[in-house]
Formats: C-alpha cells, structure tokens, sequence
C-alpha cells in the first residue's frame, strides 16, 4: 500500500508538531501534574503516526474527542476545568490553537467538507487567537500586521 502526502496532511502534521513543542517549552506549573507532559506529547505523537498511515478519520477523533478536552477549560468556559490537564489559560491558548487548525485541517481530508463545514474550527483557531492575543508564527515575508507603523 502507497499512501501519498498532500500539502494539507503536512500542514496538519506541523500544526501538531508545533502543539508538541508548545508543549515541552510549557514550564511544569502549567500542568496539573508535571507528569502529564509526556502523555500528553505522547497522545499527539500517535495522532501524527496515524495521519502518516492515512488513518484521518481516526487521528480527528482523537484529536477532538480526547486530546482538545484536556486543553479547552479556558476556551468553553473561561476557566480551567477538573479534565483539563493544561491549567493555565494561556498554555492552553497557545496549544489549543495549533490544535483547531489541526482539526479544520483534517476535517478537510477525512471527511467530504464543504468549505462551509470548515468554517467553525477555523473561525474557532481565529477568534481564540483574537480572544487570548496569542501571536502565531508567520511565515517569512509576510508583515506582522498586529503592530502599527510608527506615526511620524
């Protein structure tokens, strides 16, 4: 069996892989248990294992069924929650954004979307980052529009 890689599956796969190392540069008191930063890494990892074997449908369940909740207290009800292995807010933002674009990503390939369909994770990665100020990476040559030119 060949399985080929589009442009998004790869988009997928450094989204999770920036929410990993989001994740290891996180400092323990962000977690409920300093512990939790390896499974947590560890549960991403096996979603990327299964995007690479073209299991998609599989790796958006875990992604949204399993490893989204225990980050997403902040985001649902604007505080951490008891499921929530990520306890600070902001720690939170900066994973569950990577992981909503994620999500949208896959969204894309596992299922027959519409861009329709795809519009409440993005709109959700977007009004998150608006929301918590997080500042995604840009890619070279594009301006960093949430500053100001200086007047004068």
């Amino acid at each position: 069996m060949t399985i080929t890689a589009t442009s998004t599956q790869v988009d997928v796969i450094l989204a999770l892989r920036e929410a990993i190392n989001v994740i290891n540069g996180l400092p323990d008191t962000a977690f409920k248990n300093k512990k939790r930063r390896k499974p947590l890494a560890n549960k991403i990892n096996a979603v990327i294992k299964k995007v690479n074997q073209g299991l998609f449908q599989d790796a958006l369940n875990k992604l949204q069924h399993d490893i989204l909740r225990k980050t997403d207290g902040c985001i649902e009800f604007g505080a951490p929650q008891g499921n929530d292995w990520i306890t600070s807010c902001d720690a939170q933002a900066q994973v569950a954004v990577q992981l909503l674009i994620a999500i949208a990503l896959l969204s894309a390939i596992a299922v027959d979307c519409t861009p329709t369909r795809l519009k409440l994770p993005i709109r959700m990665a977007v009004l998150l980052t608006r929301r918590l100020k997080v500042i995604l990476p840009r890619k070279s040559g594009h301006p960093d529009r949430s500053r100001k030119a200086p007047k004068g």
